[in-house]
């Protein structure tokens, strides 16, 4: 299973256009970690494929939960922006509720910043942002969390140019 991950589009659906039409094969599955700021409608048609959303700090009247829990393939996934997590100061309000939900796999934006890493017994990624990369390097963020037949889990970092 191929799963797209991206956060942080701020209203902009542009590079998420250019990135679907560049994907071959195509994804499985979408996770967006919030600051959509409404164009979910949008990003559903384009995608192909189911899309699941979380709401953002930017995402004030979204009706989408705060943090998702997600079963797939043997693994739990937990899903937020962040921003009620404090991940831009540290991540122990995080690690501490994906512990609770016993999730070994935990994506979250907000930073706008690339990462992936292990850390008591989980895998975290960031996906960075499709449209505002804090980053310094001027290139849209994603990530692609792959899960192949041996439920062993693949994730990339991508730079859409």
């Amino acid at each position: 299973m191929k799963i797209l991950l991206i956060s942080d589009t701020h209203g902009k659906t542009a590079g998420l256009r250019r990135l679907l039409s560049r994907m071959k094969p195509a994804p499985d599955m979408i996770l967006h970690m919030g600051d959509v700021e409404g164009d979910e409608d949008e990003i559903r048609s384009m995608a192909g494929c189911p899309v699941e959303f979380v709401r953002g700090n930017c995402d004030p009247f979204s009706r989408n939960p705060v943090f998702q829990v997600i079963r797939l393939q043997g693994h739990t996934i937990f899903m937020t922006h962040g921003h009620r997590y404090g991940v831009k100061h540290n991540l122990e309000e995080l690690i501490a509720a994906a512990r609770a939900e016993n999730a070994d796999i935990v994506l979250f934006g907000h930073t706008h910043i690339q990462e992936t890493f292990t850390a008591e017994g989980m895998t975290f990624v960031n996906p960075g942002s499709l449209t505002y990369p804090h980053d310094g390097t001027g290139n849209y963020g994603f990530a692609l969390l792959e899960i192949d037949q041996n439920q062993q889990c693949h994730v990339s970092l991508g730079r859409l140019q």
